[in-house]
């Protein structure tokens, strides 16, 4: 059956996850009515053939992608930056809430617990804007919720914040983000503060690929650390758009070529008859990037082929782990699974391995709503 004509109906988002968060915080509107069952109806077991059947999956509407590379892609929707004025503290403190309250609909506790985050006098001096803040807060419950821990009082990280990214191989600004040291050993995380207009949930991914590449140490990234941190940062992606997915929708180059890009190239990375999401694909001849030019076959090579630096060790390059890798090892792992890759992690080829044979995050279900609200051509309700 070919993956551009699926005609299996596959699992409905709820109205509750379909009602944008912007709605929700408009004065004098209530939110709806909370459930404490599950967000998504369907079957598994139908979500798991149309993954192992289906795949790779393609764009049907181009605002929610946008691609360099292609000519036949110059008539998709042109890119706009998220225009201001962002939400101030009480107004993000206000949104912050909502979010989690969808997430939590019956848990207040975990709800508290994200908005403690928000406020947390740690916080407040090392994320001094609230959208970055509350992004970290939003990681509450998700696969990437150990770097709260992790940056707020176990790394050297002494600010985060929106500022100009430079390119370490040319100088010149052009990239979304980046873990830097600076010439006195201070180190921050800054994101690309074009981007500072758009919701917080849209940097919590980010957020967690930059933590993982900070420590006590100067390990220069090699492809290694580079695919692992893109496929936790994707499935953290996947994980906020199932709260929120109005934050798919956005249309800036931040969200269309980053943030669903990634998320379509990780869906789409799997063995042939399979539902799982691996970073390797071995032998394949299946091009899984309808953005790129040249056919990316797996997941490992998707840093490689936008992003690489002119390094001929890149690719080969390990680097040490630190205590955010093991921590979210260890939350995608399985009962039984031996602790010596967790326990002593780094960014190599046991790691990537290791990933690779775990994905327990997302159910078929989700990954199928993640198809949904991305736009991809499955047939949803």
């Amino acid at each position: 059956m070919s993956a551009h004509h699926p005609t299996m109906l596959v699992a409905a988002i709820l109205f509750a996850l379909a009602v944008p968060l912007s709605v929700l915080t408009r004065p004098g509107l209530a939110a709806a009515p909370a459930s404490c069952h599950p967000m998504l109806q369907g079957d598994n077991g139908q979500a798991s053939q149309i993954l192992s059947q289906l795949r790779p999956f393609a764009p049907r509407d181009r605002a929610f992608f946008y691609s360099y590379e292609l000519p036949d892609w110059k008539d998709a929707p042109p890119l706009e930056r998220t225009q201001g004025p962002g939400l101030n503290e009480e107004e993000t403190r206000l949104a912050l809430r909502l979010f989690l309250e969808r997430r939590f609909p019956c848990s207040p506790d975990r709800v508290q617990d994200g908005m403690a985050v928000y406020g947390d006098p740690v916080a407040r001096q090392k994320i001094p804007e609230p959208t970055l803040r509350a992004a970290l807060a939003a990681l509450t419950g998700t696969l990437g919720e150990p770097a709260i821990e992790f940056l707020l009082y176990r790394t050297p990280v002494t600010l985060v914040h929106f500022g100009v990214v430079l390119d370490p191989s040319t100088g010149l600004p052009g990239r979304v983000g980046a873990a830097s040291v600076a010439p006195d050993g201070t180190r921050s995380i800054v994101i690309d503060r074009q981007n500072r207009f758009n919701p917080f949930g849209a940097f919590s991914g980010l957020l967690v690929h930059e933590a993982l590449h900070t420590g006590a140490d100067d390990d220069n990234a090699g492809l290694p650390e580079e695919a692992t941190a893109s496929a936790i940062e994707a499935l953290v992606y996947m994980e906020m758009v199932l709260t929120d997915p109005t934050i798919a929708q956005l249309p800036d180059e931040f969200t269309r070529s980053v943030n669903n890009h990634q998320a379509l190239v990780r869906l789409n990375s799997g063995l042939p008859g399979s539902d799982a999401l691996t970073i390797f694909v071995p032998d394949s001849n299946v091009n899984i990037d309808p953005l790129a030019a040249e056919p990316v076959t797996e997941f490992y090579d998707y840093y490689d082929y936008f992003s690489a630096p002119d390094d001929p060790d890149f690719r080969e390059r390990t680097t040490r782990g630190n205590w955010l890798l093991r921590s979210i090892l260890e939350k995608l792992s399985n009962p039984g699974d031996s602790t010596d890759v967790l326990e002593s992690a780094n960014f190599d080829a046991a790691t990537l391995e290791f990933i690779d044979q775990h994905q327990n995050v997302l159910t078929p279900a989700e990954l199928i709503a993640v198809a949904c609200i991305l736009h991809l051509n499955v047939t949803c309700q």
